[in-house]
């Protein structure tokens, strides 16, 4: 007898199509795959990364991400994109039947976008607050100074050139950069040839993906120099008392704390441990004049030059400004003079001369000349 039998040859089911959509970094990505069908039912599909991102499906490297085991809002999963490059990822969607049947190989594929998230905003502090003298050190400190989705690749610092109070990029000049953390996120420099006044400045942290952060601000305010406008001396005996006087002595934007008076023992020029500190002159009343009375003991006849500089509230200093002192040698005192006999009984008998008091208060005696 004849007998006949139906037998089912199971279709492969198919995946049409896999997307993704635009995220940013460390939110999760929406993975959708459409026309999933079968000749009977779809179990599951699962949704692959293609982490060596070459475009091929390798099992033994690229990772199942998310399994969908029902079509009830569409085949779709979430997924974190935690580590996850920026730009374009690929994805593969794999379908499922009820009988496990997988969907053909190559499966499809199909991609999504990751967006790199920003680095946070640094705050930023600027040390000392006001430099005293331009050209003097500043720090610039930068805090707050993270990723949220990877490393931190260099904070750089930036001067408001075109102050405006704004960051302009391109525009605003870069000081420096700090591309480590260990001691913290710093830049210290010279500030010569930075304004004398208030200036602001710029912290923007770069990531490791070259995304800028918003940035951070800071002021510094450079102090103006007082300025002394002459130094006036004179000639003077050794040992005695001479008078410096320092005039128009100003500062435009504080106040003179002090004006100092050195004599330039190494003819230098400059002030430093080998000069005799003469003290601090005292201001003239209702003027911006500073006089110093100063003893001549000890110095050398002939020019002995003066170094004055004055120093603000800020602690800023002046220009050194220069005067000389003309020492000359003191005279000896005035002697007395006695002679002996008073009376000369007769003319050709001896006589004698006897001076006193005889001193050289700077010096020493020569010889006394008798006439």
């Amino acid at each position: 007898a004849t007998r006949a039998a139906t037998v089912r040859l199971n279709a492969l089911p198919t995946v049409n199509a896999v997307s993704g959509n635009s995220v940013s970094r460390l939110t999760n990505i929406t993975l959708t795959a459409t026309g999933v069908v079968d000749d009977t039912t779809v179990g599951r599909v699962e949704f692959w990364r293609d982490v060596n991102g070459n475009g091929t499906f390798e099992t033994g490297i690229d990772r199942l991400v998310g399994t969908d085991s029902s079509s009830t809002g569409g085949w779709t999963v979430s997924v974190a994109t935690n580590g996850y490059a920026t730009g374009t990822n690929t994805f593969f969607a794999i379908a499922y039947d009820s009988d496990g049947v997988a969907s053909a190989t190559p499966p499809t594929s199909g991609t999504g976008t990751v967006n790199n998230v920003s680095p946070s905003s640094p705050t930023l502090s600027a040390a000392p607050a006001v430099i005293a003298t331009i050209g003097d050190n500043m720090t610039l400190s930068a805090g707050n100074v993270s990723d949220p989705d990877g490393t931190v690749a260099a904070v750089r610092f930036y001067f408001d050139s075109n102050g405006n109070g704004s960051y302009d990029a391109g525009t605003d000049t870069l000081v420096g950069e700090d591309t480590s953390s260990a001691n913290g996120w710093t830049l210290t420099f010279a500030t010569t040839g930075y304004p004398v006044a208030t200036n602001r400045f710029f912290a923007v942290t770069v990531d490791n993906d070259g995304a800028n952060s918003l940035p951070g601000t800071a002021t510094n305010r450079i102090n103006a120099r007082p300025t002394i406008d002459d130094v006036n001396a004179g000639t003077a005996e050794r040992l005695s008392n001479t008078i410096i006087s320092a005039t128009d002595v100003v500062d435009t934007d504080g106040t003179i704390s002090r004006v100092e008076f050195f004599r330039d023992r190494n003819a230098n020029g400059i002030i430093d441990a080998a000069d005799q500190s003469l003290g601090n002159g005292t201001r003239q009343t209702a003027t911006n004049n500073w006089n110093l009375t100063a003893s001549t003991s000890g110095w050398a006849t002939g020019a002995n030059t003066i170094l004055v500089r004055a120093i603000d509230n800020n602690n800023g200093n002046s220009v050194i400004s220069t005067a000389t002192v003309n020492v000359v040698n003191a005279r000896p005192n005035t002697p007395t003079l006695s002679t002996n006999p008073a009376i000369v009984a007769t003319i050709g008998d001896n006589m004698t001369l006897t001076a006193g008091n005889v001193s050289d208060r700077d010096g020493t005696v020569a010889s006394v000349r008798f006439y």
